[in-house]
């Protein structure tokens, strides 16, 4: 678990566990239609920023209890989703062709700042 461990290193455990999930061949078409899908249905895109925030990253920020865990979540969301949609849906270079711990050691830093520093 991404709160589990050394809070100094949650921001890249959290980009470890996203790109993982990502890479994962089964998983990636799937996760690709949604993002695509939130930006055609009505409702899809609040939808999927509820799931992705309350159920995936606000649990993080609260066991890592640095405060405002629903900003930090919002904050480090965006990273994240900007991140797969500029890889896996426009596949934008470099990023598509970067393997995951390039992206990890990339953007393990900003979201370590959005998880753990003051707001």
């Amino acid at each position: 678990m991404v709160s589990e461990g050394s809070r100094e290193r949650a921001g890249e455990r959290l980009a470890r566990a996203f790109l993982t999930h990502w890479e994962d061949p089964e998983i990636q078409p799937r996760l690709e239609s949604l993002i695509r899908s939130a930006r055609s249905f009505e409702g899809a895109s609040a939808a999927l920023c509820d799931f992705l925030g309350a159920e995936v990253l606000q649990p993080v920020t609260v066991a890592l209890g640095h405060g405002k865990p629903e900003l930090r979540a919002s904050l480090v969301g965006t990273q994240l989703l900007g991140l797969a949609y500029m890889r896996f849906v426009l596949r934008a270079e470099p990023l598509a062709s970067m393997t995951a711990e390039e992206l990890v050691r990339c953007v393990a830093g900003t979201c370590q700042n959005y998880l753990t520093e003051r707001l």
